[in-house]
């Protein structure tokens, strides 16, 4: 009997028009897939990504990801070999050294008998003839070999250009400065240096960088035009008693919207203008000292335990326990435990004969009992009690 195979295909892109190499975006934990675009078979790695799907997809095999032991192929990128490494074969572009001739200009290893062979005479030998050329402009050698004794000398300035200095002497204390670069040799190597203990300019200099002192004094004013300005100290103390901020060519209230001063923390604490309320906002409480209360127009309108005598009209929607005062709003409502009455005549009784509703039953000039109603449900006058029949 004849065994039947039935081929086993991966997920594939071939190759052709708008194919792109690269891995699946996704790929299920060990499952296969093929780019014939860069010839590199990936497989998904590893799981917990969604939806069940493999979290990193990795290159598996083909010479899209892999060195093949056989074929031309480029590696590119920094590849490090731990260990030695042997190269065999030959060619002109074989890594494997050979004899090269002189008039080989080629990358490929040279032996070491040949290197040495080429620096055998490097030891020895004596200088018979060398000219020089440039002057100002450069310095040329020419002729070979050099004479292992005798004097150079070079006519005229090198410029800086080629090399040089453009310059044929120091000033006066600038060899000082370059053999021992101290802050008093430089003081005198400056020449516009006017001042004595320190080193002053009499014209206003152009710094860059970072200027470093131990103590540095201001005697006249600091105008600072940067974008930013950033001040490490750890304590600082000015003099004036009031920060003008914003102070632009033409303030507006606009302007000044989000202004104010930020404490950095775990979360900013700021208290800034915020124009649309026209009012200065804090992002966290205002704690007052003992003995201290909230003023306005210089009067007092909240402390730690008293409202200000001033306030009037509230907003308020629930209090405490009120132990004392007096209460001269509306009446209040049976539904929030009050009658709903302003007055109550003498002799008159508080009963509700409408469900939610007290009302004064009034008296009357002659004397009568107050009895309850059970066929109307209500509290009334009777003028006296009647025994019944039987």
């Amino acid at each position: 009997m004849t065994a039947t195979f039935v081929p086993l295909q991966i997920k594939m892109r071939a190759t052709g028009p708008g194919q792109q190499p690269g891995s699946p975006a996704t790929l299920l934990p060990g499952e296969l897939a093929y780019n014939a675009n860069d010839n590199t078979v990936y497989i998904g790695h590893d799981v917990g990504g969604a939806n069940g799907t493999a979290l990193t997809v990795l290159a598996l095999a083909g010479s899209g990801a892999f060195v093949g032991l056989t074929g031309n192929q480029t590696i590119a990128d920094v590849k490090t070999f731990s260990g030695p490494c042997a190269f065999t074969g030959t060619g002109s572009n074989s890594a494997v050294g050979v004899t090269q001739s002189s008039a080989d200009d080629s990358t490929r290893l040279a032996t070491t008998a040949y290197v040495k062979s080429v620096v055998s005479g490097a030891g020895g030998g004596s200088v018979t003839s060398v000219a020089f050329s440039g002057g100002t402009t450069g310095l040329t050698v020419t002729g070979s070999p050099i004479t292992s004794s005798g004097t150079i000398t070079l006519a005229g300035t090198l410029a800086v250009a080629n090399g040089g200095t453009g310059i044929t002497s120091f000033g006066t204390g600038i060899a000082a400065f370059l053999g021992t670069p101290s802050s008093a040799n430089l003081a005198a190597a400056v020449t516009d240096e006017t001042g004595t203990g320190s080193l002053v300019f009499s014209a206003s200099p152009a710094l860059t960088g970072t200027v470093s002192a131990e103590n540095l004094t201001l005697s006249g004013n600091l105008t600072v035009n940067g974008t930013t300005t950033t001040i490490n100290s750890t304590t600082v103390t000015i003099d004036d008693k009031n920060f003008t901020l914003g102070d632009v060519a033409s303030p507006t209230d606009a302007g000044a919207d989000g202004g104010g001063i930020t404490l950095k923390g775990t979360t900013d604490k700021t208290l800034n203008w915020v124009d649309a309320t026209d009012a200065w906002t804090s992002s966290e409480h205002l704690n007052l000292l003992t003995g201290k209360a909230l003023h306005i127009n210089g009067t007092s309108v909240l402390s730690s335990n008293t409202l200000g005598s001033g306030v009037t009209t509230s907003s308020l929607t629930s209090v405490g326990t009120i132990a004392t005062g007096t209460w001269n709003g509306t009446a209040i409502g049976v539904v929030y435990g009050g009658t709903g009455l302003t007055t109550a005549p003498q002799g008159t009784v508080l009963v509700a004969n409408t469900a939610n509703t007290i009302t004064a039953l009034g008296s009357s000039t002659t004397n009568k009992i107050l009895a309850y109603n059970a066929t109307s449900n209500t509290v009334e006058w009777i003028t006296g009690i009647n025994g019944g029949t039987y």
